[in-house]
């Protein structure tokens, strides 16, 4: 068990961080390389083929499918389903994985988790909180992963109370899911965690704390870089290594002459993490060790120092007999910048590897010796397409005109990636000669990405024969992930732009407003101006606006106003529009800075509330102090979003509330409800007038101001409250009212509550009971006894319950008759052993014979 239950830990979280496997630079050579070089690599396509634009119709069905499987009698198959699940993403299935975290099956329960974990979704994290307590070790620590990559505050509050839990084993994951949430509340959970006597602990620890970069962890660490485990020393290394601080380059050092290969890999990576020049001859020495991975990773560590002494070292790995440090050494000559490094790598340039030709044409690239040209221009006929991508690149760094008619041949190669490159090197070269042929692959490639790269490059030459092309594709709505917009700014295509403002397409429209705003020429103002005023569509309205924020035209605050006041008319405007409408104004006018501070302040008296809401929000956010006084009206308003507008912006002048009351409203208007009951009495009356609030959002804030009112415990809330009780939009509405009433104890809430038990909705029946017996006035005892008898299984439990709060002898009957209550009163009580069916008549009576309030009958 404790075998399994290690596998299982590290599987489920030690493979989150873990510094060394196949694709990292220290052990399988290539990732982080590959990452470091500026490599011109783009994901490969087929040519001809579009990117899917979203779920397909089979990708829906495999969910359905995979959620039918959930139900399977198989756990087997159940726990596949989960799986799977997690990995296609669908947030469908999070209701379903849900349900399984309650499967009979552990593995059933652990696959659950780790779905729910990858598919993020908010409403799972108090179930997955619940599997902390899982009965199954591999589920908990399932439950912890997931957790962690939720990401959510909720999970990080919920983590850290089990921090000071009884049982040590739930202190430890809740510690390491802390660390993967970045949480700094884990730090020192997880230091305490480096002396458990289980390595994988110790080790995920040190992992965590690597990832949380708090250094307050590297002493401890630096402890555990002589632990006796060998995968606890290397996870420490990694760790150290990923703090940076300078501390740990001496131990880590000691740690190249490791016996475990592992722990000398990873002490290497640690130490070109942190780039101190201390490490270099260490580091020289690792490339000559008998293990492939140290040699790998001392070749990248070296690149990642920079220390022009290990050039002849590296030379001599491109010899070695592994491919994977001879491309390892390759990139980190690449790095170093050395000129002695290019004959060497022009000679593997003949390397019978792929990989490593790869990386010497990247290499010699970043080198920028023009001696590379020929060489290099002679590979972009290699066999390997990512050689000749590569090559591609490296000779649009060098900008030598030897390159263009190989480049130029390049455009038209079989390989996407390779004519994509090509043509991205030809606009680097800054060759007008490239110009029709580049515009030929904007106007004819069958793939949109090489495509986007001719038109990026089309942008580079500055010729103007390329706006006429560009203006098309944007014309047809090939904008090519902005990058014809791009071009179109480079080449300072106004008039052209101007003209598509009238397009058919909104969505040209709206590109081109957009593009216009980033061109920065006065011409657009206008056309911008009127597209604002008279365009149909919302999205391209919101264009203009933004654009008209970025050419800082004061010209542009009357029209931007007056098109608030014409969506606004009041508010809320009820169209869903509003809130993204404001929040373009408010930056576009700030935008235009200073010169708009002036028109701003004739429209603070605006007879159009929204008006002098987002003219004052503008104004705040320029600093000027006239914005004060608008805003603090707005602060009371009756809308939330408009309170929370004016609150924010009070935020940015630095507002200081000059009383209680005003500190309350402002309070409100943030929506920080926790500091409005801090405030005590002076906040009840402002609470209440937030209980009629009816706008956009509902009941939210009407609920959170009777939660309020109810921990503030002050009975001039009831009449309100009840009020509000009574005339609420729905029952559900209205359940934290009905909490409230309970919390303030008043006899004034029976009667309303009383009535509550005969409406539809079941849990309104249960949530008043449930406040009866809270409130324990005896003129509930008839009504709560005749939900005794209720349809719902719940409404009866809440009876029961409340009748056991309010301790009145016309229950007692009642409720020994009730099947259902009967077990809450034992588990109230501890009338009888759980299970006893019906206690004998006398043993009850004695239990039930409650004293203090009696029956007025």
């Amino acid at each position: 068990m404790r075998k399994l239950l290690t596998f299982t830990m590290v599987a489920l979280l030690g493979g989150l961080c873990l510094p060394v496997g196949a694709e990292d630079p220290a052990a399988g050579g290539i990732q982080d390389a590959a990452e470091t070089v500026e490599s011109p690599a783009v994901p490969a396509a087929e040519d001809g083929a579009e990117p899917p634009e979203g779920p397909t119709a089979e990708g829906a069905a495999d969910a359905a499918d995979l959620v039918a499987r959930l139900k399977n009698s198989d756990p087997n198959v159940r726990a596949a389903a989960a799986k799977a699940l997690g990995e296609l993403g669908d947030t469908q299935a999070v209701d379903p994985l849900i349900g399984c975290l309650k499967d009979e099956s552990g593995v059933v329960r652990r696959r659950a988790a780790l779905a729910l974990g990858k598919l993020k979704e908010g409403r799972a994290v108090l179930p997955l909180i619940g599997c902390l307590n899982d009965e199954d070790s591999t589920v908990r620590a399932g439950a912890a992963f997931a957790l962690g990559h939720l990401g959510d505050a909720r999970a990080a509050d919920l983590l850290f109370a089990r921090l000071t839990d009884e049982k040590p084993e739930l202190r430890r994951i809740a510690a390491l899911a802390l660390g993967e949430l970045g949480d700094a509340r884990a730090v020192e959970p997880l230091i305490d965690c480096l002396r458990d006597s289980r390595d994988f602990v110790r080790g995920l620890a040190a992992l965590r704390l690597g990832a949380l970069k708090d250094t307050r962890a590297v002493d401890p660490l630096l402890v555990c870089l002589m632990d006796r485990s060998k995968d606890v020393r290397r996870d420490t290394a990694w760790a150290l290594g990923n703090l940076g601080d300078a501390r740990a380059v001496e131990p880590l050092i000691s740690r190249i002459k490791d016996s475990e290969a592992e722990v000398r890999c990873a002490a290497a990576s640690a130490l070109g993490n942190l780039a101190d020049a201390r490490a270099a001859e260490a580091l020289w020495a690792t490339l000559k060790d008998e293990d492939e991975s140290v040699r790998k990773a001392g070749a990248v560590a070296l690149g990642k120092l920079r220390d022009a002494r290990a050039v002849k070292p590296l030379v001599a790995c491109l010899k070695d007999e592994k491919m994977e440090v001879r491309q390892n050494a390759a990139w980190a000559l690449g790095e170093l910048g050395d000129a002695r490094a290019v004959e060497p790598l022009l000679a593997s340039l003949e390397d019978p590897e792929k990989s490593v030709r790869q990386y010497c044409a990247a290499a010699l690239g970043k080198l920028g010796d023009t001696r590379a040209v020929e060489p290099l221009s002679g590979y972009l006929k290699d066999a390997d397409a990512s050689v000749r991508q590569n090559a591609a690149w490296a000779l649009g760094e060098f900008r030598d005109p030897r390159a263009f008619d190989p480049l130029i041949a390049c455009l038209t190669d079989e390989k996407v990636e390779v004519r994509m490159t090509a043509a991205e090197a030809l606009g680097k070269l800054g060759d007008t000669r490239a110009v029709e042929p580049l515009i030929a692959r904007l106007e004819h490639d069958s793939n949109q990405n090489v495509r986007g790269a001719a038109a990026r490059a089309l942008g580079l030459l500055g010729d103007t024969r390329a706006v006429e092309p560009l203006v098309e594709r944007l014309a047809d709505g090939d904008n090519l992930d902005g990058s014809v917009a791009e071009a179109l700014v480079k080449l300072g295509a106004v008039e052209s732009l101007v003209a598509l403002l009238k397009h058919e397409n909104a969505d040209v429209r709206e590109t081109a407003a957009r593009t216009l705003g980033e061109l920065g020429d006065a011409r657009a103002v206008a056309p911008l101006i009127a597209c604002l005023q008279d365009d149909p569509k919302y999205a391209v309205s919101m264009a203009a606006a933004e654009a008209l924020g970025a050419l800082r035209d004061q010209q542009a605050v009357e029209p931007i106003l007056a098109y608030l006041k014409n969506w606004g008319g009041g508010y809320p405007l009820g169209d869903g529009h509003e809130e993204d409408i404001a929040g373009t104004v408010v930056r576009a006018l700030t935008a235009i800075g200073p010169a708009a501070v002036e028109p701003l302040a004739g429209h603070l008296q605006d007879e159009d509330g929204y008006v002098r809401l987002h003219a004052a929000a503008a104004m705040a956010n320029l600093g000027d102090a006239r914005a004060l006084e608008p805003l603090t009206a707005f602060v009371k308003d009756a809308n939330k979003n408009v309170r929370s507008r004016a609150a924010s912006a009070l935020e940015s002048l630095k507002y200081q509330p000059g009383s209680p009351e005003a500190r309350v409203d402002l309070l409100i208007a943030k929506g920080d409800w926790n500091a409005v009951v801090k405030e005590g009495p002076v906040a009840i009356d402002p609470l209440i007038a937030r209980l009629k609030d009816k706008d956009d959002d509902g009941w939210e804030v009407p609920e959170k101001a009777a939660e309020a009112l109810g921990a503030l415990g002050d009975k001039r809330a009831v009449e309100p409250l009840i009020a509000v009780l009574n005339e609420g939009p729905s029952w559900a509405d209205r359940f934290p009212v009905a909490q409230a009433l309970g919390k303030l104890g008043d006899a004034r809430a029976v009667e309303p509550l009383i009535a509550w038990l005969k409406t539809d909705g079941a849990s309104a029946r249960a949530c008043a009971a449930e406040t009866l017996g809270k409130l324990g006035d005896v003129r509930a005892v008839e009504p709560l006894t005749a939900c005794l008898k209720d349809e719902d299984s719940w409404v009866r439990k809440a009876a029961a319950m409340a009748l056991m709060e309010l301790r009145d002898a016309r229950a007692m009957e009642p409720l020994i008759d009730t099947g259902n209550a009967h077990h809450l009163l034992v588990g109230k009580t501890g009338l009888g052993s759980v299970g006893e069916r019906r206690p004998c008549r006398c043993r009850t009576a004695d239990r039930l014979s409650w004293r203090g309030r009696r029956s007025d009958s």
